[in-house]
């Protein structure tokens, strides 16, 4: 899957392209699965989606999971890196779908100096 804020495309393993203004849709019109992919980029990064969301902290202090709307997220396992701790083995579900996800590295590019005078 490669997209922007305007275009979402997957190849498949034939090679055939499928296109759409909406990564959601597309996999669901693919899949049959309604799979909230939008919100992966947050939930990798172990970020709420919205204020509402309800969370539970493991005793290390690093967010063990969420849940947003019907879909759960599970933080099973982090590695420090670049002085972050990420999470590396996560675990989202709601009702009859099951979505396991390991990283197996993190990219983190530092960001840019501003400077204010």
């Amino acid at each position: 899957m490669i997209g922007d804020d305007r275009q979402v495309l997957i190849i498949d393993e034939q090679g055939r392209e499928a296109r759409s203004n909406d990564a959601d849709t597309l996999i669901r019109e693919l899949t049959g699965w309604r799979v909230p992919v939008t919100a992966l980029p947050a939930w990798i990064r172990g970020l709420p989606l919205t204020d509402k969301a309800s969370f539970r902290i493991n005793n290390q202090g690093l967010l063990a999971s969420t849940t947003h709307g019907d879909w759960t997220v599970n933080y099973d396992r982090y590695t420090e890196q670049a002085g972050f701790r990420l999470p590396t083995r996560i675990r989202i579900s709601a009702q009859d779908i099951s979505i396991r996800l390991v990283v197996d590295q993190w990219d983190v590019q530092p960001l840019p100096v501003t400077r204010t005078k």
